[in-house]
């Protein structure tokens, strides 16, 4: 019946479950099919053994159950007294102290293994909290774009790659036309969404891998821009204002268009110098 039952779920019974079912075996009613019957018992015991079945190596688990299974041969020789049960207890005895120290050592190099997989995945859980705290950091809470640090770190560094370079480097500022007016007329959660949708709009309409954009409060953009010529940093400037006009943003309280607008303003130098 136990191999029938293995054969039927694709599984290993453990001694234990053998056990547990056998103890459980008054609770079911005797006319039912033995088979039937035997699968439930199992099925039961299974369910009240806390089993953690990929914990253990095969090798391990083999290992205590034929410990056990020694164990229980040993109990039986107990009962006899005659000379080949002594000879065969005092076997048993030994086999079973030598599966006894292979056991122990299977187990300590399980607990060291497993204390260093524990030690990895802390390592990479700190790794990425790190990662995570990094971006939240740098990144503007409402928008999801950089904030004002970040844009500080970036300027920094397009400043240094433009003096190694001899590049251009221009930077525009960027602000919602009108927008207390906007948010004292529509309610601030629409004026946060409106932040959100320019936000993107600025975002998609830069293409390069040197063009960087950036919350820098309120309702203010900076974006920077690695580039040759005032005219370059103009044009960007233009498909900017085109981005967000696309939008079609009712603004009924603006002066300026019946849709939401920004205002763009720039400077652009060519860094000197090693400084």
């Amino acid at each position: 019946l136990k191999e029938r039952y293995e054969v039927h779920h694709g599984v290993q019974i453990t001694d234990p479950a053998i056990i547990a079912a056998a103890q459980l075996s008054t609770r079911y009613i005797t006319d039912r099919q033995q088979p039937d019957k035997a699968i439930d018992l199992v099925d039961e015991a299974a369910s009240r053994i806390r089993m953690e079945i990929d914990s253990k190596p095969e090798e391990m688990d083999r290992l205590e159950r034929r410990l056990i299974q020694l164990k229980i041969e040993r109990e039986a020789m107990n009962k006899e007294s005659d000379e080949a049960s002594k000879k065969r207890r005092k076997n048993l005895d030994e086999e079973i102290q030598r599966l006894g120290l292979v056991a122990d050592m299977m187990a300590n190099a399980l607990q060291r293994e497993r204390t260093h997989q524990e030690l990895i995945r802390v390592k990479d859980e700190l790794e990425n909290a790190n990662i995570q705290l990094a971006l939240q950091a740098s990144q503007d809470g409402l928008t999801g774009i950089p904030n004002r640090r970040a844009l500080n770190e970036r300027l920094v560094h397009e400043m240094q790659r433009a003096k190694r370079n001899g590049t251009g480097l221009a930077v525009l500022m960027v602000d919602i036309d009108f927008f207390k007016a906007y948010n004292d007329h529509y309610g601030h959660l629409e004026g946060d969404h409106v932040i959100c949708q320019i936000a993107l709009a600025l975002e998609a309409a830069l293409q390069r891998r040197t063009e960087f954009v950036a919350r820098y409060g309120g309702e203010e953009f900076a974006i920077v821009l690695s580039t040759e010529s005032v005219d370059d940093a103009r044009r960007t400037a233009e498909n900017l204002l085109i981005a967000v006009s696309d939008l079609a943003i009712d603004h009924a309280h603006s002066t300026a268009h019946e849709f939401a607008t920004i205002s763009v303003g720039g400077y652009f130098a060519k860094p000197a110098g090693n400084g």
